[in-house]
């Protein structure tokens, strides 16, 4: 995918719209600037990536770049989707601010996926399973 694309796919992304969906009538701009910060910030490395590789030719840099961005992503959403998940088990409140970042990332993650290659993203899937899976053996053997 060219730079100018990935521009474009991030113009019609249009984060606030998403925020005002999710988030509904009963949120304040207050309470969600902190959400439309951290999301913004992620669109923003995105923008970057694209300009810094706009006016190169090798596209092998561009897709490795965006494969970090996108690891980057999905292991913040992984993180927060655990947080939730765990707030949730345990009845403890759920921080509604992290959810809504969660919520807007999961989209982020299913918008911008075909930015990689398939085979590229099943790798990056099956390398963060793997690792996850390794690390779950490995901490279920220190009870």
């Amino acid at each position: 995918m060219s730079p100018q694309a990935i521009l474009e796919r991030i113009r019609r992304f249009n984060l606030d719209q998403r925020i005002a969906q999710l988030a509904g009538s009963r949120w304040s701009a207050m309470s969600t600037a902190q959400p439309r910060a951290r999301l913004s910030g992620r669109l923003d490395d995105l923008t970057r990536l694209a300009h810094a590789y706009s006016e190169a030719s090798e596209t092998l840099d561009l897709a490795e770049a965006l494969a970090y961005w996108y690891i980057a992503l999905r292991a913040d959403w992984a993180q927060i989707n655990l947080e939730v998940q765990s707030c949730l088990l345990s009845d403890r409140p759920v921080d509604l601010r992290l959810a809504l970042i969660g919520g807007i990332e999961a989209q982020m993650l299913t918008e911008f996926a075909d930015l990689l290659r398939p085979e590229d993203l099943d790798r990056i899937e099956d390398g963060i399973f793997d690792a996850l899976n390794r690390i779950g053996r490995s901490s279920a053997g220190r009870d």
